[in-house]
């Protein structure tokens, strides 16, 4: 059913249609128009006004968009450009995830969400999963490759699936231990995920996984950090209170499960985690499987970033 023929509907008093009116004048059943009609909310396509017996519908207004211009750009390459001692320090900033509301609040502009979602998506009624189960083998390669990669990584494409293909490899080397990682924590999100859902322990269960033998500490994958982190190239002081850390980082993760438009709560969740920093190393490669987890579950297409330039 397309919005066209939803939208012109009325109610008897002229204003905005409730699921009733549309129902009568369309002819379907109940249950299918509340489906719609709560996808479209999600979507942002839908505004829905009061609640309960009340409940009416009318069209979102379309959002402002403001396109940066080239001035804008330039103000920031000089302002990136800058010698990291003539930038003032930034430090963790609360309200970001505070006064964000799931499904009011949005990261992606309502209407790029709603189209990529369509876009990427698979048919049909299907088990959470069955789409990253399907693209596994290629997923663990691209995925593992790239995002070590973006850590510096020097191993090749061909050296990452041959090491996942033969299984051989320096076990003394970290690029190698770091690929093997993404490889066992990307099979573990496709097989927890669809059963277990967006939680927390998923979350930290990732990065053990991720930072297995990668740190000095052996209690440290997985867990809270109680150390003082700094980002290099960076004037950002991300906050240092552990129990701020694991307090925030749940609610980031309660917040992206409210979430109903997969796409929105992928971004929210990958640019939420890398920046609160709630992990003592690895936090960005974890943020970057995270945000597969909304994805999976909702059957869309996953993300390897492999586009992401260097």
């Amino acid at each position: 059913m397309s919005v066209r023929r939803i939208v012109p509907v009325r109610s008897d008093s002229l204003g905005p249609p409730s699921a009733g009116n549309i129902t009568s004048a369309l002819g379907i059943s109940r249950p299918t128009i509340n489906r719609i009609l709560a996808r479209m909310v999600a979507d942002g396509r839908l505004e829905r006004i009061s609640r309960g017996p009340a409940t009416r519908y009318r069209l979102r207004a379309p959002e402002p968009q403001r396109v940066a211009s080239r001035s804008d750009a330039e103000v920031l390459r000089q302002s990136l450009s800058r010698p990291l001692g003539a930038r003032t320090p930034v430090s963790y900033e609360r309200a970001f995830v505070d006064d964000y509301l799931p499904n009011e609040s949005s990261l992606l502009p309502g209407s790029l969400a709603a189209t990529l979602y369509d876009s990427g998506r698979a048919g049909g009624q299907q088990p959470a999963g069955t789409v990253a189960r399907k693209v596994l083998e290629q997923l663990r390669i691209d995925l593992s490759w790239q995002s070590s990669r973006l850590e510096g990584n020097r191993k090749s494409l061909l050296d990452t699936r041959e090491l996942f293909a033969y299984g051989r490899g320096d076990s003394s080397d970290p690029e190698v231990t770091m690929l093997l990682n993404h490889k066992a924590a990307i099979e573990f999100m496709v097989d927890a995920v669809p059963e277990q859902g967006i939680t927390v322990p998923v979350v930290r269960n990732l990065h053990a996984l991720l930072m297995q033998a990668l740190l000095d500490d052996p209690n440290s994958p997985g867990a809270i950090r109680r150390r003082i982190v700094a980002i290099e190239g960076s004037v950002y002081q991300p906050t240092q209170v552990p129990l701020l850390l694991e307090e925030v980082l749940t609610e980031i993760v309660d917040k992206a499960r409210l979430i109903r438009n997969p796409i929105e709560a992928a971004f929210f969740l990958w640019v939420n985690l890398a920046y609160l920093q709630p992990f003592e190393d690895g936090n960005k490669r974890t943020s970057r499987l995270s945000a597969n987890l909304p994805l999976l579950i909702y059957n869309c297409a996953p993300l390897s970033f492999l586009d992401v330039q260097i």
